[in-house]
Parts: C-alpha cells; structure tokens; sequence
C-alpha cells in the first residue's frame, strides 16, 4: 500500500490545499467532480487558514 503522508504542518497542508483547489477549478467538470466545487472547497480552506492563523 502506498504511504503518501499529508503534511503536519499547517503551512504545508495549506499549501497542498490550494493545489487542489486549482486542480479543481482547472479539471473538476472535465473529470466529473461534482461533490465538491473549487469555490466551496475555496471556502473551506480559508476557514482552515483562519482557524490557523495563516
């Protein structure tokens, strides 16, 4: 089984986070994402960020 780790540090895991974000909102229709939008995705990173002061 593949051991891909998420970041501990806040930072870092924020960073990944606005990754996904912009896959998202470059790829999500094409690929049939449709339980989660890049703007509400958006949303929840920032609440993240503010919770943690970033």
């Amino acid at each position: 089984m593949a051991t891909n780790k998420l970041p501990e540090n806040p930072g870092l895991l924020s960073g990944l986070g606005e990754k996904m974000k912009a896959g998202l909102n470059a790829l999500g229709v094409a690929l049939g994402i449709t339980q989660i939008t890049a703007a509400s995705f958006g949303a929840l990173l920032d609440a993240f960020n503010a919770a943690e002061g970033l």
